[in-house]
């Protein structure tokens, strides 16, 4: 945020008198050069100014004088100018063009600023081109020097892990995605898929998980995110849907899920360290515990199983057995149906 007329809490800044616009016209040349690089990146909204004031008339000429018909179409909805209208309280939208200037641009006219900030706080800048570049030199030094070792592997990094390249380059092989976990949306596997819906992690981006389900094979859990509403919202194709609905027809019934433990396991328990006390192998362990569902504390249940698949995280496996699908299956449909 500039303010380009000063601050109200340093007065001497404030740009008011004959002599101020002078003076700001002897010092303004970097703050027009600032404005300028951002417009070509990012949209810009003038709040506060019209577009009578001669500044801002000269920072947009300034801008426009240099660029294409095309890129002066683009602009129409990147430059933006937010103007007071007296009693208005709805924000009324429009396109002006000045043909001196030299373009057209988007005016906001209304009363209600809060209405105005409300919307703005709900804007995700996501990540600046400006950025991008102040990194481009760790990343071209991550790439090409891990790359000449061999295969890529994917680590997602925030832009302030970026500074510590040292640590960065402790990896033996390794490609960036920069940005925020929130807003990079990667294919998960199934261990991490899996992984993070027992440890109840919200995924950000219930398309991406939709689409991840409908190519799985086998039991996962999958109550949280496929349901009719989900499905209907998504942009998935009618194949990707058809499989989705198909998994909520066969395996939404815990109690057919339940009959295939039973035909391995009938022994009676009533806590997890009892059945751990039985020594049993672990397809068969796994089985006992589906069987037992009903008599376990959900809370032990959800622990069992996030050891077992840190054990298989740790092991780096790719693999989950049956038996284990079925009983997270299992536990999905107890807590979540």
């Amino acid at each position: 945020m500039y303010k380009i007329h000063g601050c109200a809490s340093e007065s001497n800044s404030i740009v008011i008198t004959e002599r101020d616009y002078k003076k700001f016209d002897k010092d303004s040349v970097l703050i027009s050069a600032k404005i300028i690089s951002m417009l070509l990146n990012s949209p810009i909204i003038f709040i506060g100014y019209t577009l009578k004031d001669r500044n801002i008339r000269t920072i947009i000429r300034d801008f426009t004088s240099s660029l294409t018909n095309k890129e002066l179409l683009r602009l129409e909805k990147r430059l933006i100018v937010i103007e007071w209208e007296p009693g208005q309280e709805h924000i009324i939208e429009g396109l002006e063009n000045d043909p001196e200037l030299g373009c057209r641009f988007t005016t906001i006219r209304t009363n209600n600023y809060k209405e105005i900030y409300s919307k703005i706080t709900k804007i995700n800048q996501g990540v600046s081109p400006a950025e991008i570049r102040r990194y481009q030199h760790v990343i071209k030094r991550l790439i090409v020097e891990r790359g000449k070792e061999g295969t890529l592997e994917t680590v997602l990094l925030s832009l302030g892990q970026l500074n510590d390249t040292d640590a960065i380059f402790k990896q033996k092989k390794l490609v960036v995605a920069i940005g925020d976990s929130t807003l990079i949306f990667v294919m998960p596997t199934l261990i991490t898929y899996i992984n993070d819906y027992i440890s109840e992690k919200v995924h950000p981006n219930i398309e991406i998980i939709l689409r991840f389900i409908a190519t799985q094979q086998g039991r996962l859990p999958f109550v949280k995110y496929v349901t009719e509403e989900n499905i209907k919202s998504s942009s998935l194709s009618n194949r990707e849907n058809e499989k989705l609905r198909k998994r909520l027809k066969n395996e939404l019934d815990i109690k057919n899920q339940k009959k295939s433990a039973m035909q391995a396991s009938k022994t009676k328990v009533s806590s997890i360290d009892e059945i751990k006390g039985l020594k049993l192998k672990d397809n068969p362990e796994y089985d006992t515990i589906s069987f037992n569902i009903d008599n376990l504390q959900l809370e032990d249940v959800k622990k069992y199983i996030l050891e077992k698949i840190a054990i298989i995280i740790k092991e780096n496996s790719l693999t989950i057995c049956s038996e284990l699908r079925r009983l997270i299956l299992i536990y999905d449909l107890k807590k979540n149906t």
